[in-house]
């Protein structure tokens, strides 16, 4: 299991840097929304997170039945996040404190479930 965590940190952390770079690159120098631009760099690294998660990470074979589970965790945990992010401020948090609990949380719920569930 070790292994298979480093694996999905490096994935994830790929993942992060296709995400930034995208959004950046569409807002900074093609002036787009960065709403719009957060979208498609989302879609685009959540791409790139689902097949090196699926042939790197869990070693498994790319096919609808683990795209379909991928797709469901993602989108529990862009919930989760949401939920998260809000709790915090509805507590009275700094915007910053509920960033920084999602980035602590998200990546070891998100691993757990891929471990448990879309992938195996």
């Amino acid at each position: 299991m070790p292994k298979r965590l480093i694996k999905f940190t490096i994935s994830g952390a790929c993942a992060t840097g296709i995400h930034v770079v995208i959004a950046w690159v569409l807002i900074e120098h093609y002036a787009t929304d960065p709403a719009f631009a957060n979208g498609i760099a989302f879609l685009i690294a959540t791409s790139f997170s689902w097949v090196a998660n699926t042939l790197w990470t869990f070693d498994a074979s790319l096919g609808w039945a683990n795209v379909k589970r991928f797709a469901i965790a993602t989108s529990f945990m862009l919930l989760i996040s949401m939920s998260i992010a809000k709790s915090i401020d509805l507590a009275g948090f700094p915007g910053y404190l509920g960033i920084f609990c999602v980035v602590i949380a998200l990546p070891a719920i998100t691993f757990v479930v891929h471990n448990n569930w879309t992938y195996k």
